[in-house]
């Protein structure tokens, strides 16, 4: 039977190869080195494996082409799966580290707060800012009722005839301290990034924190209406200065202690005293800014307090501590 002349060129090559390594004598590690048969260019090569097909051969080199089969429906489902595990895994990790980026930008604002108190104080005779007073203010002969807190004031009695909107309050020395003066209703700083919420004091813009008026901030329908001395400060890394205000109503912009205290000649009902506490909104935790500059983010939460008032403490509201230990200057 006569053989295809490719198949007698491929055997030629393959003698050739064998009586050159004899003539030479040489061995390694017991083998003769044998070269490739040279194939020529127009053979054809029929691979018979599943997925292959027959292809022409080049110089030294047999190349197939092979069929890849598609997906099956079952190996589609598997990755699938895989996919919705993987974002069942990672979906809550990505909420929590939004709400920790939120709670971090929070604290940031309220340390500014803290730092911008301090300023105050510095060009104040070193009173803290009062918490709040009413003034009466001549506005092109007319004498205009305004309503003056520690982060803000309306109206804006900037312009005649005065505008029903906000300004930056004492803490930000019109805006000389880095609040971001003009109209706006005071600094952004003063935002809370985790609370939607009213303010609950006329037009303000921003809103979510409250001053401690108890023992600091006082006010004029306090018993004691000045403001602290920065010197009366006994304990400030254990004084709460500013953090998150919120009560079931809303935000608050007046911190109160759970005890009654300095602020009994106000007539302080327990309503009120309920209404000046913290928001638990930072992955349950509230923040504070104390008296020495420092931030943290607290998960203890106080509801049953001397004077309590039960309606107006929600879920993710409550008191610093049970009594007036982080909040007294002593």
């Amino acid at each position: 039977m006569r053989q295809p002349k490719q198949f007698i060129a491929g055997n030629n090559a393959l003698r050739h190869a064998l009586s050159l390594s004899s003539e030479n004598g040489k061995k390694v590690a017991g083998t003769l080195r044998v070269p490739s048969p040279r194939i020529p260019d127009n053979a054809m090569i029929k691979v018979t494996s599943h997925g292959t097909r027959s292809v022409p051969a080049t110089l030294g080199r047999l190349e197939t082409e092979h069929l890849r089969p598609g997906f099956t429906l079952i190996e589609l489902l598997v990755v699938v799966a895989i996919i919705a595990l993987l974002l069942a895994i990672l979906l809550p990790s990505l909420g929590r580290a939004k709400e920790q980026a939120k709670s971090v930008q929070c604290l940031s604002n309220l340390r500014q707060m803290a730092t911008a108190a301090f300023s105050y104080a510095a060009a104040s005779d070193s009173r803290f800012p009062i918490a709040y007073y009413t003034a009466k203010v001549n506005v092109g002969g007319t004498l205009t009722r305004v309503s003056v807190a520690w982060d803000s004031m309306y109206p804006d009695v900037s312009v005649s005839p005065p505008a029903n909107r906000s300004v930056p309050g004492l803490l930000w020395q019109g805006g000389r301290a880095g609040g971001g003066g003009g109209v706006g209703g005071g600094a952004k700083v003063q935002q809370c990034p985790n609370y939607l919420g009213g303010s609950n004091w006329g037009p303000d813009y921003y809103t979510g924190y409250n001053y401690n008026t108890t023992y600091i901030g006082h006010g004029d329908m306090e018993s004691i209406a000045a403001p602290v001395h920065i010197t009366a400060l006994r304990k400030p890394a254990s004084t709460a200065l500013f953090g998150d205000g919120q009560y079931y109503n809303g935000a608050n912009k007046f911190m109160r202690a759970p005890q009654s205290a300095l602020d009994v000649g106000m007539s302080v009902t327990p309503d009120l005293r309920a209404s000046g506490t913290q928001g638990y909104r930072h992955l349950g935790k509230t923040n504070v800014a104390f008296g020495d500059g420092h931030g943290e983010s607290m998960a203890q939460r106080y509801t049953n307090v001397p004077d309590p008032y039960p309606d107006y403490i929600t879920p993710d509201t409550g008191f610093l501590s049970f009594d007036n230990a982080l909040y007294s200057l002593e």
